[in-house]
């Protein structure tokens, strides 16, 4: 499969740069963990919402350990 980028991804107030995998036909689209935690997203399975993360609405803010 090829992959392709940058590709800037937006979210309502938040955006990041990453690279895509091209997958064959129409498969649809998959967001991956690493540019969620970029954005400061919070997905959720159960409501199948993905929304900025309420502690930090401004800003996205990383962790660094």
């Amino acid at each position: 499969m090829d992959v392709v980028g940058p590709v800037e991804v937006r979210f309502k107030n938040r955006s990041t740069t990453c690279r895509a995998v091209v997958l064959p036909g129409d498969s649809g689209m998959l967001l991956g963990a690493i540019p969620m935690e970029d954005m400061d997203l919070i997905s959720d399975p159960r409501e199948k919402t993905l929304s900025v993360n309420p502690e930090s609405p401004y800003i996205a803010k990383k962790s660094l350990k």
